[in-house]
């Protein structure tokens, strides 16, 4: 139980130290973002800390997974979790570029100004 409270301590920590990175970073994009040496440091213990409980766990502390092995069991955890991360890249960048979506013409005029550009191709090179 104490590992689990520890393993739930550190992402919390993790969390209420990359939150605030994470919002600079959508809230001026594009821009270079200056990462304190003290936040590097409580990133990296608190993500050392973390796989040191999860390993201890895992290691020590009888647990009935769904599947028996270890290695399929987080193979199917990296696919989730690969789709948390890109759908959470793809909100983050389409909900802060959502105010600009106003600058586009009506549909009707991005369908004409479509085939007029389909229509008006440079010609081709002969070499």
């Amino acid at each position: 139980m104490g590992l689990l409270a520890a393993q739930t301590a550190a992402a919390l920590i993790l969390f209420w130290i990359v939150f605030p990175i994470f919002h600079g970073l959508v809230t001026n994009l594009g821009e270079r973002q200056a990462l304190d040496l003290s936040d590097q440091v409580g990133i990296v213990a608190s993500a050392a800390l973390l796989h040191c409980c999860y390993w201890t766990r895992l290691k020590w502390v009888p647990v009935t997974p769904p599947f028996h092995s270890v290695f399929v069991a987080h193979l199917l955890f990296a696919s989730r979790v690969s789709f948390f991360f890109g759908g959470a890249l793809f909100s983050a960048i389409f909900f802060r570029h959502l105010p600009q979506l106003d600058a586009f013409p009506p549909l009707a005029q991005a369908f004409d100004r479509f085939g007029k550009a389909i229509e008006d191709r440079p010609p081709e090179r002969s070499e």
